[in-house]
């Protein structure tokens, strides 16, 4: 009977263990706004202000996109905000020492934290009056 516990305490220990180090799952972030009366360059300013607040830069602006990036201590993430009068959507770029995996879709859970709080004061940018 202990040989079994032992040999599935080990399991339980690994499985554990590979979960950590898969991270977590890259989040998209897509806002929309139904009914309200926006205007792009409303939505725009308010990814800036929010930016601002959150500490993202700017790395590249066009029409309807912003590329902005953020720097931690050693850990650095790039996004893509796509937006237009109706909705905002966050997409993920690239990254450094956020221990993404091979396949792409894991990442350290510091990238979606960062990136709801940039969702989140966009949000209160835009239900402030103009």
């Amino acid at each position: 009977m202990q040989p079994h516990f032992k040999t599935m305490a080990q399991l339980a220990i690994t499985l554990l263990f590979l979960s950590a180090c898969a991270g977590s799952v890259i989040q998209t972030v897509e806002t929309s706004f139904s009914g309200s009366k926006l205007t792009t360059q409303r939505v725009e300013q308010a990814i800036l202000d929010g930016m601002a607040v959150a500490d993202w830069r700017i790395r590249n602006r066009r029409t309807g996109i912003v590329v902005a990036e953020l720097n931690v201590g050693r850990q650095q993430a790039v996004i893509e905000i796509a937006f237009d009068n109706a909705k905002y959507t966050i997409n993920y770029v690239s990254s450094k020492n956020l221990d993404e995996s091979t396949s792409g879709r894991g990442i350290h859970p510091n990238y979606n934290k960062w990136v709801q709080e940039l969702d989140t004061q966009i949000q209160n940018k835009l239900t402030k009056p103009a």
